[in-house]
């Protein structure tokens, strides 16, 4: 990419040098003249929130660069006079000054209401000096987010104020440059969108064909000759007529939840995997486990061995529950513990214990489990009952590590391929991220 003919330095550490044309100066500066706005949302209070009337936005609203759908909540004409809240128009930019990135913005569509915002938003109406489709995507730099969490406050969650993010200086360029650089921008993440999105669905196609090539193994075994039977079971029809239909805990030697533990006293804690960090995905992460106090009783009755399978038990979602993780070596050799989040499962003896994970992630057994949960509060939950008593077909002893052995292969090469699809969203998102950084900051000439 072409670079600007000359560069001077800006006095701000986070832009360096910048082009020689363009003016440095502090963001609430763009919106000065009469007319303009620079002020916080409103603060409204749960109790003011309706079903109707004007229509309410929230910083969940504030997406990088885009503005987000989610939540239904208005206030009534009479509430917007009493709080002397400030009308938000469509092409107003919001500026949400709670949650990472604190600092994100995204200009305001044309929703069919009236509108209001909460008070961590700062809505921006700037003077006609400034592009406003530039504006958003220099509130989306990566170099702008990097120098927002510097400014932050908070030990649960970031916030900026109003006053500190308006003193933040900028280098903006011509009005005509602003237009070029947000036209440049617009072509080229267009492109990468799309991109991303024909990526994003083909690593959901690839989990789909992983999923229907388990489920087609564990119900109707590997030869399209076999004869089959009625398994007399809804989630499963027919079956090979040697297989036979049974509850888990027929397969099983233990079927044993976890410990809750104490707080982590730094002295011989115990490592202890949960299912919302750890396993959630059917995959270990346990680049960062959690530690907890455990007794030697409790040690004693968690320590998972090579062979385990971790069942998540609860979720908050549904998609969530019965997802499954093997220990492996690696695991095994933490001498960890497991959380009452989850349940461990240990194949009876002659049964090979990949075959129960290939069951529990197959689509009768992911069904069963979905039929059978109980949710309530929002958490989807199965206990050590459900999962003994959810049915699995049992292939004959000469069939399972032809099944297995066949799978195994089968999922590695599906997996190696989502993995790399998985590394090309991330590359288009750090270029996408790296253009728009470059383009605002004036590392290179668009134009």
């Amino acid at each position: 990419m072409k670079v600007y003919a000359e560069y001077k330095d800006s006095g701000i550490s986070w832009l360096g040098q910048v082009p020689k044309n363009w003016s440095v100066r502090p963001l609430k500066s763009i919106a000065v003249a009469p007319g303009c706005i620079f002020t916080d949302g409103d603060w409204i209070e749960s109790e003011d929130i309706s079903d109707c009337g004007i229509r309410y936005l929230t910083s969940g609203n504030v997406g990088e660069g885009k503005y987000k759908e989610q939540g239904m909540g208005f206030i009534s004409e009479s509430t917007f006079k009493s709080l002397g809240c400030q009308e938000v128009f469509p092409e107003d930019i919001l500026i949400s000054r709670l949650n990472l990135p604190i600092g994100r913005a995204c200009s305001v569509p044309e929703l069919g209401h009236r509108i209001v915002t909460c008070v961590d938003n700062v809505i921006v109406r700037p003077t006609s000096d400034y592009s406003r489709p530039f504006l958003v995507y220099l509130l989306t730099s990566k170099a702008h987010y990097d120098n927002m969490e510097m400014h932050g406050r908070g030990s649960t969650m970031q916030r900026i104020s109003r006053s500190v993010l308006g003193s933040v200086r900028f280098a903006f360029p011509s009005l005509s440059e602003q237009h070029a650089i947000a036209e440049y921008l617009d072509l080229k993440t267009k492109q990468l969108d799309l991109l991303l999105r024909l990526h994003g669905d083909m690593i959901g196609l690839l989990k789909k064909h992983r999923y229907a090539t388990i489920t087609q193994a564990i119900t109707k075994g590997l030869s399209p000759s076999v004869k089959m039977k009625d398994s007399g079971v809804r989630w499963y029809g027919h079956i090979p007529a040697s297989w036979e239909v049974k509850p888990l805990k027929f397969i099983l030697s233990a079927n044993q939840g976890g410990a809750w533990g104490g707080d982590p006293t730094g002295l011989d804690d115990t490592i202890v995997l949960r299912s919302t960090e750890q396993t959630q995905t059917g995959e270990w992460k346990i680049d960062n486990p959690a530690t907890r106090s455990l007794t030697h009783k409790e040690i004693e009755k968690t320590c998972l061995k090579k062979g385990d399978i971790l069942v998540t038990k609860a979720s908050g979602s549904e998609a969530h529950i019965g997802k499954a993780s093997l220990v492996d070596d690696d695991v095994a050799m933490l001498k960890a513990g497991y959380s009452n989040f989850m349940q461990r499962l240990r194949a009876r003896p002659g049964i090979e214990p990949r075959l129960i994970l290939f069951m529990l992630n197959s689509q009768p057994v992911r069904e069963q489990f979905v039929y059978l949960s109980n949710s309530t509060s929002g958490l989807a939950n199965i206990s050590a009952s459900i999962l003994g008593n959810v049915l699995v077909v049992e292939p004959p002893k000469e069939e399972q590590f032809s099944i297995i052995e066949y799978l195994t292969g089968k999922c590695h090469n599906i997996d190696s391929a989502i993995k790399k699809e998985e590394r090309m969203v991330e590359l288009l998102k750090e270029r996408r991220s790296a253009i728009i950084t470059q383009a605002v900051t004036g590392q290179i000439d668009v134009r």
